[in-house]
This record gives structure tokens, C-alpha cells and sequence, in this order.
């Protein structure tokens, strides 16, 4: 198999997998607004915490992708082309679910922690 095929498989699927981190991080966005202005007032601060977080998933996503390595040269073939794609898609989700996760906990003690101070608005 050339070269030239694996890096058009490469291109494809790493295209694939940042449309699907970008639907992702369009889809949390407005949680993201509306939990962070529950715990801000200020407007100058929900936004930098919303673009804070959206870029951190944005690098983490886009790192898992682009630190992926195809097999090329002789050895390379059809299956192990497929199978580099499929470990390229696990290891931006197992990336993505890992730091959604982190995020999740976080965010949950800044809601206990403000709810407890009364620093929660809502």
C-alpha cells in the first residue's frame, strides 16, 4: 500500500474526528453559559470560564487525534489501516470521556461549594 493512500486515510479520518469533537463542543456549549452563569454574575467572567473549558477540550481532542500514528511502507495494509482509524476514533474518546469526567467532578464541587457559601444565584 503507497504512502500517498495512508495519509489520504490519515487526512479523512482525523477530519471525521474533529467534525465530531466540534459537534460535541457546540452541544456543551450552552450548558456550560448557563452553568457557569450560575455560579458568576459577571458576564466577563462566565465568558473567559465557557472559552477556558471549550479550549481545553478542543486540545485535549485534537492532540488524542493528531499524536496518532499510522503503520506505512511495506507492512501496511487495508485491515491495519482500519484498525489504526478505529484506535485513532477510541483514543479521542477515551481522551474526551476522561477529561468530560474531570470537568464533570469539578463543576460539581463548585456547585456544592457555592451553594454552600451562597454564592450560587440560582
Amino acid at each position: 500500500m503507497s504512502d500517498h493512500v495512508v495519509f489520504t486515510v490519515y487526512a479523512v479520518a482525523s477530519a471525521c474526528c474533529l467534525l465530531l469533537l466540534a459537534v460535541i463542543v457546540l452541544l456543551l456549549r450552552r450548558g456550560l453559559r448557563a452553568f457557569f452563569s450560575d455560579l458568576s454574575d459577571n458576564r466577563d467572567i462566565v465568558t473567559l470560564l465557557v472559552r477556558m473549558a471549550l479550549l481545553s477540550l478542543l486540545l485535549i481532542g485534537a492532540g488524542n487525534i493528531l499524536g496518532h500514528s499510522y503503520m506505512t511502507g511495506e507492512d501496511a495494509n487495508w485491515l491495519t489501516v482500519t484498525w489504526n482509524v478505529a484506535d485513532q476514533f477510541k483514543e479521542m474518546a477515551f481522551g474526551l470521556t476522561l477529561i468530560l469526567v474531570i470537568f464533570a467532578l469539578t463543576f460539581l464541587l463548585l456547585y456544592i461549594v457555592g451553594k454552600r457559601l451562597g454564592v450560587v444565584c440560582k
